[in-house]
């Protein structure tokens, strides 16, 4: 008689090969912030950041005030996302 023994991680999922269990993340929940931030106020002008959690990935180049401080940070994430994303086909 052959006895065979399973394996199962602590969420319960079966060792085998191609079993995926998931990996809960203080992660999961951090998302894209945009940041208008003042670099002087005579003359005035802001900058833009965008941050992923803590960390800011992508300051931009100074703009007149925080509205378009802001605009700037979206569309470089935006670009910042097409150039690591997009198709190199289209």
């Amino acid at each position: 008689m052959y006895l065979e023994s399973k394996r199962f991680t602590g969420a319960g999922v079966e060792v085998v090969p191609g079993a995926r269990d998931r990996h809960h993340s203080n992660l999961e929940k951090v998302a894209f912030t945009f940041w208008a931030v003042c670099d002087s106020i005579d003359p005035e002008s802001w900058h833009g950041e965008v941050m992923f959690g803590s960390k800011v990935l992508i300051k931009t180049e100074t703009a007149e005030n925080e509205a378009m401080a802001g605009r700037l940070a979206e569309r470089a994430l935006e670009a910042r996302v097409v150039v690591v994303f997009g198709d190199p086909g289209s």
